[in-house]
């Protein structure tokens, strides 16, 4: 009986070093995952007289036919030349799949986890968020003059780390020690000195104002913080400026960026986003209830040849996605692929605000991921897949009061 009780507090320990490991260590995250899928399938089949069908259920289900949905569009849209995107989303369903399983074990198994289970999960989020932020800075210091990149490029590593980085944030707002105010204004700033050397601007601009949105909605913020947390930035300025300078430099150039797409001169990071989403839009219009990745390449590179003055940055982009997760979603899987992700982020977003508790899913998980999903592509990657669908039994089981 003891050993069966400790069972769940395993499986959340787990799904945390798979969490804290997407970005830097995938073997430890998939078998991570995977051992933690096996003991959830199990235990729930064992224990399958005693389940509920709550909204974790309802939105495990949504879960696992959003990741259907991507498998079977492999299947009937089937692509030759372009086979890599159908690979890559497959890949991306079945940690879906998994994820929902173990998502909905843990919510039905949560009162079997003692609050030094708990403690243990936060350590390794802690430790792992820790881990990567100390790697980024070494990788930056190797590398000063380039953005920071953690064995995948830069933005999708200030997608994935700035999840961890929340969850980070979280993990410290339940702590009660005397250090934990301290930690608290650590980790918040060790995050965006990170995001920084990613040069990422949709991440390094919404960053400071979901902190503070879950600082202010939480009751935690006040003046010592703030003081706090200007002096260390200003130290930080004064030691190394070059990264603040970077990423300021970045965000200013939006404006011209702007400027050049509407003279015709899309060949910008900006222009070549604008060139993609007009080119999904106009595939999904010329195909409605899908088409293969060949074909939306096929439809995606005449419109830009024709239209968009053959923008050399968005034709190099256009292989894998429409860097817009509902373009992407509808431009391939047409008007049924959309409605799945959109009820998946529907769901999600229930179950947060169902339960008041876990109010702090929508600021700083949900939210988050669908803001960098308005700019990006987020279900093609694994990593990114994971800590979203791992992130939700972090704030879904870790609370506050505890």
């Amino acid at each position: 009986m003891t050993i069966k009780f400790k069972v769940p507090a395993i499986v959340l320990a787990l799904s945390c070093v798979s969490f804290s490991t997407a970005l830097n260590a995938s073997t430890v995250c998939r078998n991570a995952l995977f051992i933690a899928f096996i003991i959830s399938f199990f235990d729930i089949f064992l224990n399958r007289r005693n389940l509920k069908t709550d909204s974790v259920f309802y939105f495990s289900l949504t879960s696992a036919f959003l990741a259907l949905g991507l498998i079977l569009h492999a299947k009937f849209f089937h692509s030759i030349v372009m086979f890599s995107v159908d690979e890559n989303y497959y890949y991306v369903a079945i940690r879906i799949l998994m994820a929902s399983v173990i998502i909905y074990y843990l919510a039905q198994q949560k009162e079997y986890i003692s609050k030094n289970g708990f403690l243990f999960s936060k350590i390794l989020i802690l430790v792992g968020f820790l881990y990567v932020s100390v790697q980024g800075i070494l990788i930056h210091y190797q590398n000063p003059g380039v953005r920071l990149e953690i064995k995948t490029v830069a933005t999708t590593v200030a997608y994935v780390y700035a999840i961890q980085a929340f969850a980070a944030i979280y993990v410290t707002s339940t702590l009660k020690t005397k250090f934990s105010f301290l930690l608290n204004v650590l980790v918040i700033l060790l995050g965006f000195y990170v995001l920084l050397l990613t040069e990422t601007r949709s991440v390094i601009l919404t960053y400071p104002i979901l902190v503070f949105v879950f600082l202010a909605q939480s009751k935690l913020i006040n003046r010592n913080i703030i003081l706090l947390m200007v002096a260390i930035i200003a130290i930080t300025f004064f030691i190394n400026h070059k990264p603040f300078y970077n990423a300021f430099e970045r965000i200013v150039s939006t404006s011209s960026e702007i400027k050049d797409y509407n003279a015709n001169n899309g060949n910008t990071s900006l222009g070549a986003r604008f060139s993609l989403w007009k080119a999904g839009l106009y595939a999904f219009a010329k195909h409605p209830m899908g088409q293969s990745a060949d074909q939306r390449y096929i439809e995606i590179k005449n419109y830009i040849d024709q239209y968009e003055h053959k923008n050399p940055e968005a034709l190099r982009a256009i292989d894998f996605h429409m860097h817009n997760e509902f373009i992407d979603s509808l431009s391939l899987r047409g008007i049924w692929g959309a409605l799945l992700l959109a009820s998946f982020f529907f769901s999600l977003a229930y179950i947060f605000i169902k339960n008041n508790e876990s109010i702090a899913g929508v600021i700083l998980l949900l939210t988050p991921n669908f803001i960098y999903g308005l700019t990006d592509t987020l279900f093609i990657d694994l990593r990114c897949a994971i800590v979203l669908m791992l992130g939700v039994p972090v704030y879904l089981l870790i609370k506050r009061q505890a």
